[in-house]
């Protein structure tokens, strides 16, 4: 029950969100202002890389389950290879808003602006993408399988094992969940399917966040974390842009 009533907040914390932070207003590209912009975005993968570069593996003979917080401690009873797969392959709903930015300019909408589109959410992406590796280079907090006494040393003596902190795969999809509402609230204020867009880029949020804890990669509050850096970052571009 207790494991039910965590994931039901955890929705309802991810939806909420997400709701807020779907945008219907337009926003312009500027090569002048986007150009830099890209670099500098690309420059902040580099870098992050490099700190994140320097993490050590998790001294497991020093984890103990009952020093993770009641609200994650269930998430290091798990692991399941096969569900880390299935999160992996959900990776390809993030293509959803390019595709579909680009299939509105293709059917006679502002192509110009579908071409914004595709530079706001790569810039987005992008931010996302560094700021995780950049805190993951600062923030070791081990993933829950590290934890897990029935699986091997060199299972849980990785690079990989130490960071847990936040989860990349649910902020990439939320990412994807908001941009794509957005782009369909500009480009197809009339369309009936939005609901159905809202309630399938939000499915995809639950399920990978889902994936992530039950394979044993995340901590429920990785997720939580993750996916409210997904839905804020496209927010937080957009009002740079509209600053410049």
């Amino acid at each position: 029950m207790k494991k039910r009533r965590r994931f039901i907040i955890a929705a309802a914390v991810i939806l909420g969100t997400g709701e807020i932070s779907a945008s219907s207003e337009a926003y312009y590209l500027d090569a002048s202002f986007d150009g830099p912009y890209l670099i500098t975005a690309a420059m902040g993968v580099w870098l992050s890389n490099k700190v994140n570069s320097y993490i050590t593996p998790p001294l497991i003979n020093t984890l103990v389950k009952d020093d993770i917080n009641p609200m994650d401690r269930f998430a290091a009873e798990y692991y399941s290879p096969s569900l880390r797969r299935n999160g992996d392959y959900m990776l390809g709903f993030t293509a959803y808003p390019i595709i579909i930015a680009l299939y509105g300019g293709s059917r006679g909408y502002d192509y110009w602006e579908a071409m914004t589109d595709v530079v706001m959410y790569t810039e987005t992406v992008l931010f996302t993408y560094s700021l995780c590796h950049y805190i993951r280079g600062f923030e070791i907090r081990p993933r829950p399988y590290a934890y897990n006494d029935e699986l091997g040393y060199f299972t849980r003596r990785t690079k990989e094992a130490a960071s847990s902190f936040y989860c990349l795969h649910s902020a990439l999809a939320a990412n994807a969940a908001v941009f794509t509402e957005s782009v369909f609230k500009r480009r197809f204020p009339e369309a009936k399917i939005l609901p159905m867009i809202r309630l399938a880029g939000w499915s995809a949020v639950l399920y990978m966040g889902y994936t992530q804890v039950a394979s044993g990669q995340h901590f429920l509050t990785d997720v939580i974390f993750g996916t409210a850096i997904g839905n804020t970052a496209m927010v937080d571009i957009s009002m740079t842009e509209d600053m410049r």
